[in-house]
């Protein structure tokens, strides 16, 4: 008897590893129910052709409230559009690019990106455009996602100019684009520098210091993003690097 309640025990802890191995960990404390946000629209087909969005959901997968922060960077839009950013029951103008928001246990909330396609009022023009949202928990600026929204958009007229992606906080990165290796221009109050794939997750972490290099000769060419954070890990500055 002794022998066959062993063999049962052995049975049941294989099964419970098994499952444990099998199963995959999420220690990220909210989730992104759609990324990338792909939206295709064409106006002249509507009625409504002064705006277009597209939109995610955000969940808090915790049991207690997250304080949060959206960040919205135009990565490369139409000159004659405008962008706002709405969701979590409210409405921000174009002039705000960043703002905290807070999620209760369980709660999910909505984030979309609105586009305005007529900011005369006569004329619905078309074009294409790139914009991120990095959401960051406040709790851990280290924990972040990056929800990417791609619009391509058929109107009356094209716009065809679009502003580049310019590096908000002038954080030189060299050399970029790079194969193996990079520096920073100014650390003076870098304590940390943290690189995240273009879906917003952490990959490499480096104690930041005067004239080192930072190697990314492991890396997959394409974009990175990389953030400074400061010795009470406050993010200071976030720019976009290329692995050729």
């Amino acid at each position: 008897m002794p022998n066959i309640i062993c063999t049962l025990m052995k049975k049941v802890f294989s099964i419970l590893l098994l499952a444990a191995v099998s199963s995959p960990m999420h220690s990220q404390s909210f989730t992104i129910s759609e990324n990338p946000v792909n939206v295709e629209v064409n106006l002249t087909s509507q009625t409504n052709q002064n705006e277009v969005w597209g939109e995610t959901m955000i969940t808090n997968s915790t049991t207690e409230s997250l304080n949060l922060k959206w960040e919205r960077i135009e990565n490369e839009l139409p000159n004659c559009w405008l962008t706002s950013v709405f969701g979590v029951w409210i409405q921000y103008t174009p002039q705000i690019s960043q703002q905290e928001f807070e999620l209760a246990p369980g709660e999910s909330g909505m984030l979309a990106i609105t586009i305005f396609t007529d900011t005369e009022w006569n004329t619905a023009y078309g074009g294409e455009a790139s914009i991120d949202l990095l959401i960051t928990n406040l709790d851990d600026p280290t924990e972040t996602e990056t929800v990417e929204f791609y619009f391509s958009v058929i109107g009356e007229a094209e716009c065809l100019l679009s502003t580049p992606f310019v590096e908000r906080d002038q954080i030189t990165l060299y050399p970029n684009p790079t194969e193996k290796l990079f520096r920073l221009g100014n650390t003076a109050k870098a304590s940390k520098l943290v690189i995240y794939d273009a879906r917003g997750k952490s990959i490499l972490k480096y104690d930041v210091r005067v004239n080192e290099s930072y190697r990314i000769e492991e890396l997959e060419k394409g974009l990175y993003l990389v953030r400074l954070f400061d010795v009470n890990s406050e993010m200071l500055t976030t720019a976009r690097l290329v692995k050729r």
